[in-house]
């Protein structure tokens, strides 16, 4: 879901998930301001989370409710910022 996002919201991604970097760290590779690094990363998290809401109901088959105890069940475990999308895909499988 991560490689559909817009190159900037991918590096954005790469630079504070994966690297570490502050958001003022993000916004200076980017040639930015913070407080847009910020607002643009808040905005990609949450083109995410609708693509997952919408995978979970459509190709899933859940119902709403379910779709939020999925949600709330990764805020809980501390994962959803965590974004596993980073992964190669075989080492998703191998997870499993």
């Amino acid at each position: 879901m991560i490689t559909s996002l817009p190159r900037r919201d991918q590096l954005r991604f790469a630079f504070y998930y994966r690297d570490g970097l502050s958001l003022s760290a993000v916004g200076q590779h980017l040639a930015e301001h913070e407080s847009t690094s910020c607002r643009q990363l808040a905005q990609a998290r949450g083109a995410i989370r609708r693509a997952v809401e919408t995978t979970l109901r459509s190709v899933h088959g859940l119902k709403d409710q379910e779709v939020q105890l999925c949600l709330e069940c990764l805020q809980n475990a501390e994962m959803f910022d965590r974004v596993a999308d980073v992964l190669p895909s075989n080492r998703r499988r191998k997870a499993r």
